[in-house]
């Protein structure tokens, strides 16, 4: 009887979470004032390729595309994408707690779990010749909880996380390319003129 009640109760939470999607964190971002010329996207450094998931590189490319630098045309360069997680946490006294209520705690709020995750984003930018003009840090922080009524499923609440704190430290490194893109843009010009006139 304690299986059943167990098994209906962890049914009945899974099924009244929420499903997460990232048009819910979709909002107005400002573009630079001076967007770069357009660059070659990577992950990792220049030294040492980096495996990220699809969802990520994703990311890294529309924030690039759309706020950072021009598209379309030749490219100018390059950016290296790489990041790295400084905080994990879950919340297992949640999960441990529903387990020992049958999960009945949950059917007045109590979150089954909680998922928190803070990672440092770095962004890399050279020019045609290889050489580094530009590096950026930014720090991002995600959470989420899986519960009833309020809450996200499994799969949503991780992938909220992973969409928040990319978002966020790419915002920030978005303010500080703004403030740099004037020296950027110069280098970058520059360093084609010189490969232009080598070639004469």
């Amino acid at each position: 009887m304690k299986r059943i009640a167990l098994l209906l109760s962890v049914v009945l939470s899974l099924s009244g979470c929420r499903t997460w999607s990232p048009i819910m964190m979709e909002k107005e971002k400002a573009p630079i004032e001076n967007k770069l010329p357009s660059l070659q996207l990577y992950s990792g450094t220049e030294y040492n390729a980096e495996i990220l998931s699809q969802t990520e590189f994703r990311l890294f490319r529309e924030e690039m595309e759309n706020n950072i630098m021009s598209p379309y045309g030749d490219k100018f360069g390059s950016a290296f994408y790489s990041s790295r997680t400084i905080e994990n946490k879950e919340g297992f006294g949640y999960f441990f707690t529903s387990a020992m209520t049958l999960y009945f705690i949950n059917l007045v709020g109590f979150p089954i779990h909680r998922v928190e995750k803070t990672i440092e984003v770095e962004l890399r930018i050279l020019d045609l010749k290889g050489r580094l003009i530009g590096k950026y840090t930014g720090r991002g922080s995600g959470k989420a909880y899986i519960a009833l009524y309020y809450g996200f499923d499994w799969v949503s609440a991780y992938d909220k996380v992973m969409y928040e704190s990319v978002n966020e430290a790419l915002s920030n490194i978005r303010a500080e390319i703004n403030q740099d893109a004037e020296r950027i843009r110069a280098e970058l010009l520059k360093t084609e003129k010189e490969i232009q006139s080598e070639g004469e």
